[in-house]
């Protein structure tokens, strides 16, 4: 049996994190931060995701928590958004 699965969920958390990570909402990435700046995010954005959130609330959370977290706000978050929903719906549970 391979990890995903026997971890489906923490692959899925992984692959939401490396497209955050790729997205970079806080530019905290190209700066050299550790690839684990956004885990927190990424964890609440999957629950999100998993309650049925919309893609005005995601754009709310992420505005709001990168701006919280990061003191600057996200770039590109409805293309971003976009892209999760995508990545969501090819990657049911």
């Amino acid at each position: 049996m391979d990890i995903k699965q026997r971890h489906p969920e923490r692959s899925r958390s992984e692959q939401l994190l490396t497209l955050v990570n790729n997205w970079d909402p806080a530019n905290v990435l190209a700066e050299g931060a550790s690839r684990h700046q956004y885990e927190a995010i990424t964890n609440e954005l999957f629950g999100l995701l998993s309650r049925g959130a919309t893609r005005d609330e995601v754009s709310q959370f992420l505005n709001s928590k990168t701006t919280e977290h990061f003191g600057r706000p996200p770039h590109d978050v409805e293309q971003f958004v976009n892209r999760v929903f995508v990545w969501y719906d090819i990657n049911p549970e």
